[in-house]
């Protein structure tokens, strides 16, 4: 298609600063554990840059929400999560981020259910997402 005098450096397109790629509705993401054990982590990795997560606890046992591993940052010593802690709790977020991390850190059984909005940008145009609130680490 020809682009008439445009530069193709103003065509529009998905990225992470346009603003239209957070105004459509998200591509549906679905995903879950049945059994993550005390003191393990799931880590999960979206197809895409997300634009909304909701994650909901589904047992009787602490839930934390983080955005970097506890084993290679300072999540845990610094409070950087989200805690979901009983059945039927639900976290909703707005968010852009290409992974997020779920641990249980108090009990055997833990079980979750997450719901994420993607937009249609790659997970390759996402900034790394660090600092003090994030990581435990100022950067």
């Amino acid at each position: 298609m020809p682009t008439y005098g445009v530069s193709s450096s103003y065509v529009r397109q998905a990225g992470i600063g346009n603003a239209a790629s957070y105004q459509v509705s998200g591509r549906p993401f679905l995903t879950g554990n049945l059994d993550i054990d005390n003191d393990v982590e799931d880590k999960i990795v979206f197809p895409a840059v997300t634009k909304r997560i909701v994650i909901q606890n589904m047992a009787d046992v602490d839930l934390r929400v983080h955005f970097h591993s506890t084993a290679s940052s300072r999540v845990n010593e610094t409070s950087c999560y989200f805690t979901l802690p009983t059945t039927k709790d639900k976290l909703d977020i707005d968010v852009k981020c290409t992974e997020i991390y779920i641990s249980n850190p108090t009990g055997n059984n833990g079980k979750y259910e997450l719901y994420a909005e993607l937009t249609g940008i790659s997970p390759e145009q996402m900034f790394a997402l660090t600092g003090s609130g994030i990581s435990g680490v100022n950067n």
